[in-house]
C-alpha cells in the first residue's frame, strides 16, 4: 500500500505521496438515485425516471504513533493540510485517478495515547463517483465534409470525450455525432477559422465549448449539446464545411 496514492491540488500540482504503510481504504458504498412511482392499485411500482449514480464517500484510515507530542502533531497537521487541499487522488498501482473533496476527519486516540498514538479516519466525497484512467486515450483525424472516427470505450461506464478541433480555413458550422446513440452537438460560428480564432475545445465533462478560450456555448444549436461515449464501440460522425484537424480524448471509467 505504501507509495500507492498521490494527492494533487486544484491546479493538478502534486501535494504529497502517501508513504504510510498503515493507510487503508475502508468499505465503500455505491448509492444510486432511482425515481419510481408506486402503483395505485397493483403491486409494486413503475419506473418513469432514470438511475443516477450519486456522489459517494471514499474513506481512508491510517495510524499515527510517535514518542513525542510535537512529532505526532506535526505529522497530523501536515497530512490534514494536504488532505484539505486535495482535489484529485491518483492510484499509482492501477494508474487511475478520481476527483474528490475532503468531507470529514476523525481521530480515535489509543488508550492513554493523547497526541502520541491514534487511528485517523479521513473521508473524501468523490465528486464524480468513479475512478478513471490517469492517461487519455487519443483519437486523431483530419478532413473536410464527412469524417468518421471509431473509438472503443472498454471501460465499464459511459465517459465524456474532450474534443479539440483546429481550423485550417474558415468553418462556419460543424457537427459531431455518435452514430450508435444519436447523441451529439452542432455548432454554428462565423468566427471559427478567422482572425486567429482557430481552436475549438468541446469539453463534455465540464460542459464547456470554447473558441480560443472564449465561451461559445451560445453557438450550440438548440436540441443538441454535450454527450458521453457509451461502453463499447462509438463511431464519431463529424460534418464540417471546411478543413480541420480533429483530436478526441477520453478516459475509461471504473467503479473500483
Amino acid at each position: 500500500m505504501a507509495n500507492r496514492y498521490k494527492l494533487y491540488n486544484i491546479n493538478n500540482e502534486l501535494l504529497c505521496t502517501i508513504t504510510d504503510q498503515s493507510l487503508k481504504v475502508l468499505d465503500t458504498e455505491f448509492p444510486v438515485e432511482v425515481e419510481i412511482i408506486e402503483r395505485s392499485y397493483k403491486p409494486g411500482a413503475d419506473f418513469p425516471g432514470i438511475q443516477r449514480d450519486e456522489s459517494k464517500e471514499l474513506v481512508f484510515t491510517y495510524d499515527i504513533n510517535y514518542q513525542s507530542e510535537q512529532d505526532f502533531r506535526n505529522y497530523y497537521n501536515l497530512l490534514s493540510r494536504n488532505f484539505r487541499a486535495t482535489r484529485t487522488i491518483r492510484d499509482d498501482i492501477n494508474s487511475m485517478t478520481t476527483d474528490v473533496l475532503l468531507n470529514n476527519q476523525s481521530v480515535t486516540y489509543d488508550e492513554g495515547g493523547f497526541n502520541l498514538g491514534a487511528k485517523v479516519t479521513v473521508t473524501f466525497v468523490q465528486l464524480t463517483p468513479y475512478w478513471e484512467d490517469a492517461a487519455f486515450t487519443t483519437l486523431t483525424a483530419s478532413g473536410i465534409g464527412t469524417t468518421q472516427i471509431v473509438g472503443i470505450n472498454n471501460g465499464y461506464i459511459d465517459t465524456p470525450p474532450i474534443i479539440t478541433l483546429t481550423a485550417l480555413e474558415q468553418i462556419t458550422k460543424f457537427s459531431i455525432r455518435i452514430l450508435e446513440t444519436g447523441d451529439g452537438i452542432l455548432i454554428r460560428d462565423l468566427q471559427f477559422g478567422i482572425n486567429g480564432l482557430n481552436t475549438y475545445i468541446i469539453d463534455n465533462k465540464e460542459g464547456t465549448s470554447e473558441l480560443n478560450q472564449l465561451d461559445r456555448r451560445d453557438k450550440i444549436k438548440s436540441g443538441t449539446g454535450f454527450f458521453d461515449m457509451q461502453v463499447g464501440s462509438n463511431t464519431f460522425d463529424i460534418q464540417s464545411n471546411g478543413n480541420m484537424l480533429i483530436e478526441i480524448n477520453f478516459k475509461k471509467r471504473y467503479y473500483i
